[in-house]
């Protein structure tokens, strides 16, 4: 029996009816074919790969790289990332306090916060903000993020309906106070991410419907126009920072990897690249930043009944395949068996390493299903990539070949399988997720049972108990071994099969351009995007 792969078209009928349209918000302004105009116009051009993700204006159900970068510029929370080290460095916040025990942080709203159409942004923004994102009938992806103040994760899972309940109080218009369940001093980063940042009232009765034309911006720029192929940003007038917004504009290009992209990024009309540049074709490879990145791409089961949802029948379908023989290809510069990249603080997770067929066959029988009869077809997304399908497709054969299974594989967007993971009809899923923040709770949070963002349905109270008591921890290395614990649960379950860490490469004009700087989450500030005159000791006449 043989195994099937589908490439679905990305025009189907389930992507344009979940994702908003890019309207036109007005006209978009020619592009000098001068480099130097460019550079006295102060543009910074930007190069994304048309055939990645769509963009999302909805930041609160917003899961894909090209989103967030955009969401940098038209969207800002309480605190920023800071361009290089990702520290969170002020927002809208200009003081945050917290009391001697750490449980209650007090935060002062700048006064002079305001949106793109000049409406002031205030505590009371805030609060309307994230009882949006944690309301059960709203609730936005990553919502359990917060469970650490009092009262959230009752309110988010509808176990509790009052807003009093919740320890996220308004004390006047430009002050907010949040009451926390135990200390948590890694919260200041997770309220870095786009999920948590200021949403305008108007924006905020349909979230789920903002265009480009509807957005109304909370950062230092805001969108002038938009089509299918570029979105244009001017800066935000009414952004309390706005002088230190270093370019006018920001044009996002939506365009294919090739010659013509390489042609202009070499004539210096693209600063910035995401999509990709034939590297040995670059008149100069320092141009190509290649950097690690704290992101893993994982196989994943998505079922949370029937034989798929057994730990003995996920497990026995891992240890046929030789993992670390397909790990190990050459296709993949960090491969690994663990969720969580492993640093000095966070280490000593381990998944499945290789095949066992006599191990796999003995839990078949445990489960009741014998070599495999009775197990019914595995329906399988993948976005797309040429050794990502070559790989899924060896895996498949296994499974098929082996134990007589029918298995479809669907090559399709990351936003058709994982955009509403709660009804996805996929059995298995591929991603590459990359942390929200440098913590490992970004890569566990979303197996928590109660999770509103869980791609495999994921259901175990040990798991999730591990992870609480591991939260309640004031200390991190006390915090991560709870949360070491509870991945191994996960990978010796074989509810998730890493294969490899990844790396980010950014094509950047380093002659003109500053304030881009690699960092281990690849969301780069376009605020501080700037384009300058090479230097003389960059010029060949010398």
């Amino acid at each position: 029996m043989r195994t099937l792969i589908r490439k679905i078209l990305v025009s189907i009928i389930l992507i344009s009816s979940a994702l908003p349209a890019l309207t036109a918000a007005d006209f978009i302004p020619e592009k000098s074919n001068s480099p130097v105009q460019l550079r006295k116009s102060s543009e910074f051009v930007i190069a994304i790969d048309m055939n990645e993700e769509p963009f999302t204006f909805n930041p609160q159900k917003s899961t894909n790289i090209n989103s967030a970068q955009l969401l940098t510029a038209i969207a800002e929370g309480l605190v920023t990332y800071h361009p290089a080290t990702l520290d969170p460095v002020p927002g809208a916040a200009n003081a945050i306090e917290t009391s001697d025990d750490g449980l209650i942080w007090t935060i002062s709203i700048r006064k002079d916060a305001r949106f793109s159409n000049g409406d002031p942004i205030t505590a009371y923004t805030f609060f309307d903000t994230w009882f949006h994102f944690i309301n059960q009938e709203t609730a936005g992806d990553m919502a359990s993020l917060l469970d650490i103040i009092k009262g959230v994760r009752a309110y988010r899972t509808g176990r509790a309906t009052n807003k009093s309940s919740v320890g996220i109080r308004t004390l006047d218009r430009y002050t907010l106070e949040l009451r926390l369940i135990t200390p948590a001093p890694y919260l200041l980063n997770i309220l870095c991410h786009h999920i948590f940042t200021a949403i305008h009232p108007d924006n905020l009765l349909n979230l789920d419907n903002i265009t480009a034309e509807t957005f109304i911006s909370s950062g230092p720029y805001r969108i002038a126009a938009a089509n299918e192929e570029e979105i244009y940003l001017e800066k935000n007038p009414y952004y309390w920072d706005k002088d230190n917004v270093k370019s006018e504009h920001i044009r996002i290009e939506l365009r294919e990897s090739g010659l013509a992209l390489l042609i202009d990024f070499s004539g210096e009309l693209v600063h910035w690249s995401e999509a990709y540049i034939p590297i040995p074709l670059l008149y100069d490879e320092d141009d190509v930043i290649v950097y690690p990145e704290y992101s893993t791409g994982f196989y994943y089961f998505s079922e949370n009944s029937g034989p798929y949802s057994m730990p003995k029948v996920r497990k026995a379908l891992s240890f046929l395949i030789p993992w670390d023989e397909l790990r190990e290809s050459g296709n993949y510069l960090y491969p690994t068996d663990t969720l969580v990249p492993q640093d000095t603080l966070y280490y000593g997770a381990g998944g499945i390493p290789g095949s066992n067929r006599e191990l796999s066959f003995q839990l078949l029988e445990e489960a009741g299903f014998p070599k495999g009869s009775g197990l019914p077809l595995i329906h399988l997304a993948i976005h797309p990539g040429e050794a990502l399908e070559e790989m899924t497709d060896r895996i498949t054969d296994i499974w098929s070949t082996e134990l007589g299974i029918t298995v479809i594989t669907d090559v399709v967007p990351f936003s058709v399988y994982l955009g509403d993971p709660e009804n996805s009809p996929y059995t298995m899923g591929f991603i590459t997720w990359i942390g929200d923040f440098y913590d490992p709770y970004s890569f566990l949070n979303m197996w928590l049972s109660d999770s509103n963002f869980n791609p495999g349905k994921y259901q175990n109270p040990e798991f999730d108990s591990l992870i609480r008591r591991g939260l309640e921890q004031e200390d991190d290395a006390k915090r991560f071994l709870y949360f070491r614990e509870a991945e191994n649960i996960i990978l010796q379950q074989a509810a998730v099969i890493p294969i490899s860490h990844g790396v980010s490469v950014n094509f950047i004009n380093t002659d003109i351009v500053s304030g881009w700087y690699p960092n281990l989450l690849d969301i780069h500030p376009l605020k501080y995007f700037d384009t300058h005159e090479p230097s003389l000791k960059d010029s060949n006449l010398l």
